[in-house]
């Protein structure tokens, strides 16, 4: 006879005790708090945190049944109230899963749009950085540049720098440029710098020493 073991899954509870309630971009979230199981603490259990469908930081728990899971806000989460959720699985064990969820505000947070620029007979150049207070960089975003009457779309690289540049005027002279930063889908607050690009007069090159030497056999 073929004896079989009836493998039963033991009800699990996921209790948070504390976590983040505001934050702006690349702020710190911090969830924690404990799984149990049959009022036992359950050690070395997988805890996911979610919000939507974006998994923000998984961890597991320590052998008295505690956890802490850390994740930084991610640019495209946008401002507004959301549900965080809290997953217990015990992967291979007989412990079922559980869940526990809070909220999270995430706000708008403030950038700083720079230009400037040049006007040469050759080019019109202009360039500046997208930044703000926090320490990560912003990855590549959209920005507009007007040049006079004309509009450029350029995107900058992930620490916000852009470049740009066109045909100048027929006659060359200084020129107002603007940069405006404007995305949804993220929680950059929308921004925009002024600057006059000055007219730059190239340099004259000096004779070099053959033809100074040419100019005084003449003479």
């Amino acid at each position: 006879a073929t004896a079989t073991t009836d493998v039963r899954s033991t009800n699990s509870t996921l209790r948070i005790d504390d976590s983040t309630d505001r934050v702006a971009f690349d702020d710190p979230i911090i969830v924690t708090g404990e799984v149990r199981a049959a009022a036992v603490p359950v050690p070395a259990v997988d805890v996911t945190v979610r919000t939507g469908g974006s998994a923000l930081a998984t961890t597991r728990t320590e052998p008295d049944g505690s956890f802490r899971a850390v994740a930084r806000t991610p640019v495209t989460m946008t401002p507004g109230t959301r549900t965080i959720t809290v997953r217990a699985s015990g992967s291979g064990r007989a412990i079922g899963v559980s869940r526990a969820s809070t909220t999270l505000t995430v706000v708008e947070t403030a950038t700083e749009l720079g230009v400037s620029g040049t006007v040469t007979d050759s080019a019109i150049r202009v360039s500046g950085r997208l930044t703000t207070d926090a320490t990560a960089e912003v990855g590549t975003r959209p920005i507009t540049v007007r040049i006079e009457n004309e509009t450029l779309e350029v995107r900058t690289d992930p620490d916000g720098r852009y470049r740009v540049s066109t045909e100048p005027p027929a006659d060359p002279e200084a020129v107002t440029v603007t940069a405006t930063y404007n995305e949804s889908g993220t929680s950059l607050a929308p921004s925009r710098g002024e600057a006059t690009a000055e007219y730059q007069v190239a340099e004259s090159q000096p004779p070099s020493a053959g033809a100074e030497s040419a100019v005084s056999g003449l003479l």
